[in-house]
């Protein structure tokens, strides 16, 4: 097979007349700043000697600069096609090395049924629809590559100077750890780092509640103070009901409501949960849609509402952040009896039990006044922002 390079793509004469018509053009505008300065340096009186050196140190200049910003250009421009192309000769050298591998098992073949030609038939199948579905259709569907891809899908940011990031997080209960799996928890993590080393200018996160009275969950006003600590976070929530009926207005499936915005080029759509599986869009129409039912949504004050909790408490990373509510998740889980416990005898034959149980009693009453008086706070802040 033979190897293409990037040069294959431009034809040797249209490319030096590009570049001769590149000189002159520099060689005139050279010219002409030149002449501009050398008629300024007369009306200002400068010396035969002076003027001449003034306008060829001009034209020298300004031919350096021009020629260095051109070269820049082609340098960079070069480098991407060098990159390009080395990709494209990459893959092709692989795909011809999977077409001898074809040969060779189709070769050592005992039947029509042959377990080695239906495996590598099917594998073939799978990776044409896959890259079909990519290059036409401009979406991909991922399972668990997701946690591999965390990063990746934040590379399409880089077409766009607007480098925001939309993300609604349907909630129809709070699970013990609030955020469950490993790849979500990877993505939370990934998000942090992208804002706070700000690479990404904003993240606004809408919270799409079955109903307000998730809102009184300690473990889901922690994830509320989380975004109101950590700069270049916005969150707003919203009733489950009241987004789908958004979505039936902007003609949106309902059924998906798990989805990200990543620039005009990207869409990232969770499918299923168990197993995880979501689907990558490139659809400008598409993601056009998606943007424009988020922004109606995030702006439509009379449903939205703004984030009721206070940055209260210091910045949290995620780790002590999932280490919070991983705490929560223990203590929630631990049983809880009226009962006193039995009298444990010590090797000194002390009876600690009864003053242990005692002791945890009271540590409870003062959890449970803090808990009340915080409640109390939050309850407050939900009823004034439902009513502005």
């Amino acid at each position: 097979m033979k190897k293409r390079t990037y040069n294959d793509t431009q034809k040797n004469g249209a490319k030096a007349f590009t570049d001769s018509v590149i000189t002159v053009v520099t060689l005139l505008f050279s010219f002409i700043v030149s002449l501009v300065t050398a008629i300024v340096s007369i009306e200002v009186e400068f010396t035969a000697f002076e003027t001449v050196s003034t306008t060829l140190l001009t034209f020298l200049c300004s031919e350096y600069f021009v020629n260095k910003c051109i070269l820049q250009s082609k340098y960079i421009r070069g480098k991407k096609e060098r990159k390009y192309w080395d990709k494209v000769n990459e893959y092709s050298e692989k795909l011809e090395e999977i077409n001898d591998y074809c040969t060779e098992i189709l070769g050592d073949s005992h039947g029509d049924k042959d377990l080695f030609v239906v495996t590598c038939s099917k594998a073939i199948d799978n990776l044409y629809y896959v890259m079909r579905q990519a290059a036409l259709e401009k979406r991909i569907e991922i399972t668990s590559d997701y946690i591999v891809n965390t990063l990746g899908v934040f590379d399409a940011l880089n077409i766009t100077n607007d480098k925001q990031i939309e993300l609604t997080f349907p909630l129809d209960e709070i699970t013990p750890r609030l955020i469950e799996t490993a790849e979500d928890r990877k993505f939370f993590e990934t998000c942090y780092k992208m804002v706070t080393s700000k690479k990404v200018n904003c993240i606004r996160v809408l919270l799409i509640l079955k109903d307000f009275t998730l809102l009184q969950d300690k473990k889901l006003k922690m994830l509320l103070q989380f975004y109101a600590s950590v700069q270049g976070y916005e969150c707003r929530y919203i009733l489950k009901e009241d987004f789908c009926n958004a979505c039936e207005h902007n003609m949106i499936q309902t059924t998906y409501l798990d989805f990200g915005i990543y620039g005009p080029q990207m869409l990232f759509r969770v499918e299923q949960y168990d197993p995880y599986c979501g689907i990558y869009s490139k659809s400008e129409t598409e993601v056009k849609r998606y943007s424009a039912l988020f922004n109606e949504v995030w702006n439509f004050e009379s449903i939205t509402h703004k984030n009721p909790e206070n940055a209260v408490m210091p910045a949290l990373n995620p780790g002590e952040f999932f280490g919070k509510i991983d705490r929560m998740s223990d203590v929630s889980a631990m049983p809880t009896t009226d009962t006193v416990s039995s009298p444990i005898i010590s090797s000194e034959g002390t009876t600690v039990g009864i003053q242990r149980a005692a002791g945890e009693q009271v540590d409870q009453e003062v959890v449970e006044e803090e808990s009340i008086s915080e409640e109390c706070v939050f309850a407050e802040n939900v009823e004034s922002n439902i009513e502005e």
